[in-house]
C-alpha cells in the first residue's frame, strides 16, 4: 500500500518546491486540479532553517486536518510530539522533522545543526554525484553523497526543480538551471549544477505533403545528440529527410536524444494537388465554384490570365459580362499548384425574341451562346413546342411563351403571336381576258407577296390583271405568301372578250332582232347608244322604230366590258305599181 506525503524541499533554509513522497521513497510534483487535496494542503514551518547545538526552535503546521503530531524523520534532538517545540542535539548534523495531520498526510523540514564544534569524523572530502547533469523537462536523476560524515541531506539551493531531501531524486519540472546541494551529518557540503532543457520534441518542414514531396526533420530540447527513425507508414528515411512515397499515405517518425526520451510525429502524405474541374465551359456573368483536392490545406485561388474574378478563400468564379476565357490556378499551403481552363461563352439567346405565326404554322428555335446541351420547354399561352428540337407549332390563335434552357440553368424566351390561317379573298372572282381582281389577304403574317402561278397574267401589287387571251382550262392561278412561307392559291376564271352577236345587222322598220353576248362575265345589260329604237336591258331584243334610223346597241358586262353591234333600220319594203 502507498501513503501519499507532502514532502517541503528546502534551499539554504528556505522553503522551494512541494513534493509527493510515496511509501518507498519515491516523489513527484503536486501540480493540477487532480493532485490538489480536498483540503488545505499541510504546511510545516519553517520550511527549512540552521540551528545551533543543543538550542531550540518552534515548528508550526497549518492546513491538512488538525490535529497533528511531530516527530523526527531523521538526525538527532528532540521533538515535543505535541506542541512542535525542537531541541537540537549537542553535536552538528542534519536533521528532518515531520509533522503528521489525522488522516495521515505529512510535511516535512530540513534543519542544519551546524557549529565549530566538533562532529564526526569525514572519512573522505564530502563530495556529490554526478557534479553536473544536462536533462529534459520531466527527467530525473538520482545525487548521491559520499566522503564526509552521514546522514546526507538534499536540498536545491537555487533554481528550478525538485529533489527529495533523503533519496536525492531530482526532478526537473520547469526548463532553466539549478544548484544541487547536499549536507552531510556535520555541515560539510557539496554542490552540482543542473541545465534543463525542453521537452524533446520533433519538428518537420512540414507535416502534410504531396507524394513524392520531402521534409527535414529536426530535433529541439531533449539533451543530444539525436537518432531519428520511421515507425511505421511507408516512404523513405534517409538521415533527417524524409521522402514521401509516390501514392498517398502516412508515417510515424521518431527522434531519440542521448537520454533515451522521445518524440513521434506523425506525416501525412496526401494525392497530388489538383483542382477540379479541370476545365469548365460557362456562360458570361455565370457563376461556378472549383475544388481543390490533395494537397496541403489551407488554399489560395487566383486567377493567372484572361478574365472574370475567383474568390481567393472560396474558389467560387464569375465569369466576366464579355466572352473570353481565364485560367485559374489554385495554391496549397506547401506551394504546390493546379490550374484549370474556362471558356466563357456568349449569353445564351434565340434566334428570335419574338414572332409572329398563322395559326397551324410552325417555327424552329435555334439558340447560341450559353453551354449545350439545350431544353425547350412551354412556359405559357397556345401551341407545344418538341424539347429536344425546339420545333414550335402553333395549334391555336393566341400568344405563347417558349424558353430555352441551356446545362448550366440560362434561359431565354420567345414570345409568338399566333394569328389566324392564312386566307385570301378576290374582288371579282372571275374575270373577262385583260380584267383584273384585288386579292385580299387576311391572317398568316405580313408583309405578303403575289405571283401568278399558272395562266398568264400579271400583278401590280395586289391587283391581278389576266392575260390577253383565255388561259388553258379557263382559268389563272395565282398565290399569296406571307412572311413565313406560307401561301394560298386561288383560281380565277378567265373568260373570253365580251362581244356582241350579230355585230351588225339590216332591219325594216318595226322589225326585231335578239342580240346575244358571249365572253365577258354576266349578267350582261343592254342599251341603244344611238340612234332610235328600243332593246330589252336585260333580252337583248331590239325593236326597230317605225322610220329608217341607224342605231348602236350595247352591252354591258358585269365588269363593265362592254361590245355592241350596228343595226340599220331601212323603210318597209314596197311592190310597185300596185293593183
Amino acid at each position: 500500500m502507498t501513503t501519499a506525503l507532502l514532502i517541503v524541499g528546502c534551499s539554504d533554509g528556505v522553503a522551494t518546491k512541494d513534493l509527493v513522497l510515496d511509501s518507498v521513497g519515491g516523489s513527484a510534483p503536486v501540480s493540477g486540479p487532480a493532485a490538489a487535496p480536498a483540503t488545505p494542503p499541510i504546511i510545516l514551518l519553517p520550511n527549512a532553517d540552521t540551528l545551533s547545538p543543543s538550542s531550540q526552535l518552534q515548528f508550526t503546521a497549518t492546513g491538512g486536518k488538525p490535529p497533528y503530531v511531530y516527530s523526527l524523520l531523521l538526525g538527532g534532538g528532540s521533538v515535543n510530539p505535541g506542541t512542535g517545540l525542537y531541541t537540537a542535539p549537542p553535536n552538528p548534523g542534519t536533521v528532518v522533522i515531520k509533522v503528521t495531520d489525522s488522516v495521515g498526510t505529512i510535511a516535512l523540514s530540513s534543519l542544519l545543526i551546524s557549529s565549530s564544534g566538533s562532529g564526526g569524523t569525514p572519512s573522505a572530502t564530502l563530495s556529490i554525484t554526478p557534479t553536473s547533469k544536462v536533462l529534459a523537462l520531466n527527467n530525473s536523476v538520482t545525487f548521491s553523497g559520499s566522503g564526509g560524515v552521514t546522514p546526507y541531506a538534499f536540498n536545491i539551493r537555487t533554481g528550478v526543480g525538485y529533489i527529495h531531501p533523503i533519496t536525492g531524486m531530482y526532478t526537473a519540472t520547469s526548463v532553466g538551471l539549478a544548484v544541487v546541494r547536499v549536507t552531510d551529518g556535520i555541515g560539510s557540503i557539496a554542490e552540482a549544477s543542473v541545465v534543463v532543457n525542453p521537452a524533446l520534441a520533433l519538428n518537420a518542414g512540414s507535416v502534410n505533403l504531396v507524394v513524392n514531396g520531402s521534409t527535414t526533420l529536426s530535433g529541439t530540447g531533449g539533451v543530444s545528440p539525436y537518432v531519428y527513425s520511421m515507425l511505421s507508414g511507408t516512404g523513405s528515411l534517409i538521415g533527417t529527410t524524409y521522402t514521401a512515397p509516390s501514392s498517398a499515405g502516412a508515417a510515424n517518425l521518431r527522434v531519440t536524444d542521448s537520454l533515451g526520451n522521445t518524440s513521434d510525429l506523425f506525416i501525412s502524405v496526401n494525392a497530388s494537388l489538383s483542382l477540379n474541374p479541370a476545365s469548365k465551359v460557362l456562360a458570361v456573368n455565370n457563376v461556378t465554384t472549383f475544388t481543390p483536392a490533395g494537397g496541403v490545406t489551407p488554399y489560395s485561388f487566383s486567377r493567372v490570365s484572361g478574365t472574370g474574378t475567383i474568390n481567393a478563400t472560396s474558389g467560387a468564379y464569375t465569369a466576366p459580362a464579355s466572352s473570353g476565357s481565364a485560367v485559374l490556378q489554385v495554391v496549397d499551403a506547401s506551394g504546390n499548384t493546379a490550374s484549370a481552363n474556362v471558356t466563357v461563352n456568349p449569353a445564351l439567346s434565340l434566334n428570335a425574341a419574338n414572332r409572329t405565326l398563322g395559326m397551324n404554322d410552325s417555327f424552329i428555335l435555334v439558340p447560341s451562346g450559353g453551354v449545350t446541351p439545350y431544353g425547350y420547354s412551354l412556359i405559357s399561352g397556345v401551341g407545344s413546342v418538341n424539347s429536344v428540337n425546339g420545333l414550335y407549332s402553333a395549334s391555336s390563335v393566341g400568344s405563347a411563351t417558349v424558353q430555352v434552357s441551356d446545362s448550366l440553368g440560362n434561359t431565354s424566351n420567345c414570345v409568338f403571336t399566333v394569328n389566324a390561317p392564312l386566307s385570301v379573298s378576290l374582288s371579282p372572282t372571275s374575270l373577262a381576258v385583260n380584267n383584273s381582281t384585288i386579292l385580299t389577304p387576311a391572317g398568316g403574317v405580313a408583309p405578303y407577296s403575289y405571283s401568278v402561278v399558272s395562266g398568264g397574267g400579271s400583278f401590280s401589287g395586289s391587283t391581278y390583271t389576266a392575260g390577253a387571251s383565255v388561259p388553258v382550262g379557263g382559268a389563272a392561278v395565282v398565290r399569296v405568301s406571307d412572311s413565313t412561307g406560307v401561301v394560298v392559291n386561288s383560281n380565277v376564271p378567265v373568260s373570253a372578250s365580251l362581244s356582241l352577236s350579230p355585230a351588225s345587222v339590216n332591219l325594216a322598220v318595226t322589225n326585231a332582232q335578239t342580240f346575244v353576248p358571249s365572253g365577258g362575265i354576266a349578267p350582261y345589260t343592254f342599251a341603244v347608244v344611238v340612234g332610235n329604237g328600243s332593246v330589252g336591258s336585260s333580252s337583248g331584243v331590239y325593236t326597230a322604230p317605225a322610220s329608217p334610223t341607224v342605231a348602236t346597241v350595247r352591252v354591258i358586262d358585269s365588269l363593265g366590258n362592254t361590245a355592241q353591234s350596228i343595226v340599220t333600220v331601212s323603210a318597209a319594203l314596197a311592190i310597185s305599181p300596185t293593183v
